[in-house]
């Protein structure tokens, strides 16, 4: 999909991303019990991206290596800590490993992508 650049959010590109991101947040649950506070977290680093994402004309599953580098870089010139950084990139490992689980992608973006020092 080509890139709209329009730095507007696109809805229905946030409603589709939404989707996939409740369906990960009831799976981690299911499996691992974690707290609302936990799961609140992963939201709001996820839907963070999402809108973020959507901007560019994607939705969260569409996101590459670029995006994640350049939505990360964005964090860190508005002046995000290391250890949200960290956090973030945590949230995004999760998710895109749980999304190749689930067949709905063959890569995952994050696997070259280094964690910030802490």
């Amino acid at each position: 999909m080509a890139s709209k650049d329009t730095n507007t959010e696109d809805p229905k590109l946030i409603a589709e991303s939404t989707a996939l991101v409740d369906r990960f947040l009831d799976a981690i649950w299911m499996e691992r019990g974690l707290s609302q506070n936990t799961l609140g977290a992963y939201r709001a680093d996820l839907m963070t991206l999402c809108r973020s994402l959507s901007k560019d004309g994607k939705s969260i599953d569409q996101a590459d290596k670029a995006d994640l580098l350049a939505f990360i870089a964005s964090r860190v010139e508005s002046g995000a800590k290391p250890r949200s950084t960290a956090r973030q990139l945590s949230s995004f490992r999760r998710f895109f490993r749980y999304i190749m689980r689930e067949g709905l992608r063959s890569t995952d973006p994050t696997a070259e992508i280094e964690m910030p020092r802490i």
